[in-house]
């Protein structure tokens, strides 16, 4: 395992670097971010490979980055994940048999797929993605120098950061919210187990070029709708599960606005600022980017420290 990773966030807006210390405390030494060009990334799709390249590699630059060793994410539209319990033998199972049981979870042709797995609490996650998707990504990373370690599907990025922060509360279980532009996406953390919900459209961005704020009634129920779709789903696999509390990562929505869902939905809001002071370091400021957007993008780093 190297001692220190970077995580790099691809958005659809914004490009979002992290150096990350890897170790019995994790650092999160340094932070920058930069807005990308209109359309350079379409629906999560990269278009303008040069550009975010060079975009990157002046971020780099100027943070004067200490390792080349980085993990960037693949939106949870433009990748499929399949949970299954793990069996005795498992781990010798090859890439081919991967591709052929998530080709057809997908609807893809096993030959354009990229897949992978990682193990969970009495699971394996299984991630595939179409070949192109996942080497144009790659592509930014190798052009502006960096060594790509791993392309993670955001939703097993975020499995990854909930694992570490939870690591010294037993029992503990949690709904969390990604809110992301142009796709947001729900996961269930199980004392360990990961469950995958749904990912939905959400043009937060759209509500701000109108005047209004993100505190509308199709947003909220957008999220209400996908936490009840995902919760329900989880239940019928483990009907006893209660979750701690719930979780809200990504964009920042409005302390209000949270307290309208959480009182719909009859979860209190997990305090994440607790749960990170207890298991990691954060030595930039969050002034600029709340510490909901930072902890996405270390998460993707933290796929090194849970598999290397």
């Amino acid at each position: 395992m190297p001692k220190n990773a970077l995580g790099i966030y691809i958005g659809e807006r914004e490009i979002i670097c992290t150096e990350v210390k890897l170790g019995g405390t994790i650092v999160v030494e340094k932070l920058i971010f930069s807005d990308i060009p209109e359309g350079a990334v379409s629906l999560g799709v990269i278009t303008d490979i040069k550009s975010l390249a060079k975009i990157l590699r002046n971020l780099l630059e100027q943070i004067e980055v200490t390792t080349d060793s980085a993990v960037t994410n693949i939106p949870p539209n433009l990748c499929g994940i399949k949970i299954i319990p793990e069996e005795p033998g498992y781990e010798k199972i090859s890439n081919d048999q991967i591709s052929w049981e998530m080709s057809y979870h997908m609807n893809e042709p096993q030959e354009e797929l990229i897949t992978s797995y990682q193990h969970a609490e009495n699971s394996i996650i299984l991630s595939a993605a179409r070949k192109d998707d996942v080497i144009d990504r790659g592509r930014v990373l190798e052009d502006a120098g960096l060594f790509v370690e791993s392309i993670q599907p955001q939703p097993v990025a975020d499995f990854n950061l909930v694992s570490l922060i939870s690591r010294l509360q037993s029992g503990f279980g949690a709904i969390v919210v990604h809110i992301d532009y142009p796709y947001s996406h729900v996961i269930i953390f199980d004392r360990g187990r990961f469950f995958y919900g749904v990912h939905f459209f959400t043009d937060i961005y759209a509500h701000e070029r109108m005047g209004e704020t993100v505190d509308t009634a199709r947003l909220r129920n957008d999220i209400l709708d996908a936490v009840r779709i995902t919760l329900g789903a989880y239940l019928k696999r483990e009907p006893a599960f209660r979750p701690t509390g719930i979780i809200y990562i990504g964009k920042r929505l409005d302390e209000a606005f949270r307290n309208s869902l959480n009182d719909r939905l009859g979860f209190s809001e997990i305090n994440i600022e607790k749960l990170v002071s207890r298991t990691m370091k954060i030595r930039v400021s969050t002034t600029k980017k709340p510490l909901s957007q930072l902890l996405p993008v270390v998460g993707l780093s933290l796929y090194l420290y849970y598999t290397k």
